[in-house]
């Protein structure tokens, strides 16, 4: 579990609820950023890690038991006013601290002060049910899902539009949907929404995702098929066996080249090194035990006690 020199403001803590908090420092004398989590106690064992990278930008790491692990990553970007510089300085943490954490799902949510638009480009990382028009913000927003090889999940879903915006300016006059739900693993999710009537006591309405994890998939990803054997062969011999083959030149091309190919593998096949074969899983006394267990079912005077003796050691084994 990771904890900085700022142990003093980042907090981690249980609710009345038995939820875990987890939650970091702001900015410097200003009243922004402070991300964080809020684990529900159902899954509190899968916690396997925690950072809190900057007042804007925190990263948790569940690890589940046969279904890969979950990088939850959580970001509050610079309004549409703010210099450049600190644009800049927050998408390169953001990516790098997204890149450097291996993990089959990456679910990156927060509030990106990012408008997407539409989809008129057809950029396939961004679905077909954008609202309103891009923005600054927006436009470095889709280039972060290029960069990170994320799906933008508000666009998935086609919504009616009081499930859409995310926040209501303070004279209530403007709404926008500024808050994102990226990930990795299209396919794990099947919703993202509104929930209107969930009170926050701020200007952000609560983003609620549904994300499905498969372990055939995950298997299917991760699946290692055995090393191919590369043969390999003695130069000495394969060279002899070369120049002592006996050549001939065809006037047909086709046929020419299917004799060169024969003759090469004829010279390659008399100088290979044999393969030694794959060490084995059993040990010189299991193997015995097999060859004893062998001979007294294939003896047809043997009893069954004795079938049943020889069994077991070698079950055991």
């Amino acid at each position: 579990m990771y904890l900085d020199f700022r142990g003093r403001t980042e907090t981690i803590r249980r609710t009345d609820h038995n939820e875990l908090l987890i939650t970091g420092a702001k900015v410097d004398r200003k009243n922004i950023g402070g991300v964080g989590f809020l684990v529900y106690s159902a899954v509190h064992h899968l916690v396997d890690s925690y950072k809190i990278t900057s007042p804007r930008v925190a990263i948790l790491r569940l690890e589940t038991k046969d279904q890969g692990t979950i990088s939850i990553v959580n970001g509050y970007a610079p309004t549409s006013t703010a210099k450049d510089e600190e644009k800049e300085e927050f998408h390169k943490l953001f990516e790098r601290t997204i890149k450097d954490k291996k993990s089959y799902y990456k679910v990156v949510v927060g509030d990106f002060n990012a408008t997407v638009g539409t989809n008129d480009h057809d950029e396939w990382r961004l679905g077909p049910h954008g609202t309103s028009s891009r923005n600054e913000n927006g436009e470095r927003l889709i280039d972060f899902l290029s960069a990170c090889r994320l799906y933008h999940g508000n666009s998935m879903f086609k919504k009616p539009s009081n499930r859409r915006w995310t926040w209501e300016s303070p004279n209530g006059e403007t709404r926008s949907e500024i808050d994102h739900v990226l990930t990795n693993r299209r396919w794990s999710l099947f919703d993202v929404s509104v929930l209107p009537s969930f009170d926050t006591g701020s200007d952000h309405r609560l983003v609620r995702a549904k994300l499905t994890l498969k372990k055939r998939m995950f298997k299917r990803d991760t699946h290692k098929p055995a090393p191919v054997r590369i043969p390999t062969f003695k130069s000495e011999e394969l060279e002899y066996a070369i120049k002592s083959y006996d050549w001939n030149l065809l006037e047909d091309p086709s046929e020419d080249y299917d004799l060169l190919s024969k003759g090469l593998l004829k010279c390659a096949s008399s100088s290979c090194e044999a393969t030694s074969p794959s060490a084995s899983r059993l040990n010189a006394h299991a193997i015995k035990l097999l060859e004893q267990r062998r001979a007294v079912k294939l003896d047809p005077n043997a009893c069954h006690l004795e079938r049943v003796i020889i069994s077991n050691p070698v079950e055991s084994q």
